[in-house]
């Protein structure tokens, strides 16, 4: 499991998650829309087709590969647009 801080502009809120490192960020937007659900009573849900960037650098992750295959660290902070 990678911690990741999640900044989702939409909701201009930022959230720290854990992410298992055999899944794609493909596969983890419906975790992530389940804790979104929670927080904002359903009303903001992560498109299938969202980027995720790394903030740091501003490069694009690929939402298809693993995420231990992107090489993301503990405590690194992520964008959703």
């Amino acid at each position: 499991m990678i911690r990741v801080w999640l900044s989702v502009p939409a909701v201009q809120k930022e959230f720290e998650c854990g992410l298992p490192e055999n899944a794609s960020f493909v596969e983890c937007i419906p975790y992530l829309n389940r804790m979104l659900g929670d927080a904002f009573e359903g009303w903001y849900r992560i498109p299938e087709d969202a980027w995720f960037v790394e903030m740091n650098t501003g490069i694009r992750l690929s939402n298809a590969v693993t995420i231990s295959n992107l090489n993301l660290e503990d405590g690194m902070r992520l964008m959703v647009c």
